[in-house]
């Protein structure tokens, strides 16, 4: 079985930064025209381009596939949030069945190198770190298409519709948990009540 979480808000504060080509770190947010005013960092959002003509996405997924020491420090996604439910499902389900759904940067492996971020679905979150519907993102699809193990969503009603969108192509079953009081749209996934 294959689990997949959504991220949280509470990120710890040793995540590492993408960088400018003059070394200011970037911290990703949804709107950045809105974000407060900070001196020794620069906000963007991942699909802007970076100093080298590519995409912070871009960026982020070369900065993965290529071996190295990983001189930017930036934490594999599952312990990028401080919650500790990210650590007990990679220790319970192990590194390699455990994905994250980011409203920053899509469904990606636990194990995935992950920049500081603030962006969320929810409604309460500051103006700023807000992804609307309508905002475009070329978020990642990591999740192996041809797997054949179920795959279990763990997460709220705002990011359900991501979940879908990201997992559609998947051969395997997918189901997705939800505790809201009116049972979600869901396409092609079986639903479950979470008591």
């Amino acid at each position: 079985m294959n689990v997949v979480i959504q991220c949280a808000s509470s990120k710890r504060s040793k995540a590492g930064h993408m960088r400018r080509g003059d070394g200011t770190p970037v911290k990703f947010v949804a709107d950045p025209a809105h974000a407060p005013r900070a001196s020794d960092l620069v906000y963007a959002r991942p699909d802007d381009l970076g100093d080298d003509g590519r995409t912070w996405r871009a960026a982020l997924l070369e900065y993965n596939r290529s071996p190295g020491s990983n001189p930017l420090k930036l934490l594999p996604a599952f312990e990028l949030y401080e919650i500790p439910a990210y650590g007990r499902l990679a220790a319970r389900f192990g590194i390699d069945k455990l994905f994250i759904l980011s409203a920053g940067w899509g469904l990606i492996p636990s194990a995935f190198l992950t920049p500081a971020y603030d962006i969320t679905f929810s409604q309460s979150a500051e103006e700023f770190k807000r992804r609307r519907k309508w905002n475009a993102y070329q978020d990642f699809s990591l999740f192996p298409a041809d797997s054949d193990e179920a795959l279990v969503f763990l997460g709220g009603k705002d990011y359900l519709p991501l979940f879908t969108t990201l997992t559609h192509g998947a051969k395997c079953r997918r189901v997705a948990f939800y505790n809201s009081m009116n049972r979600p749209e869901a396409p092609g996934c079986t639903l479950q009540r979470y008591v």
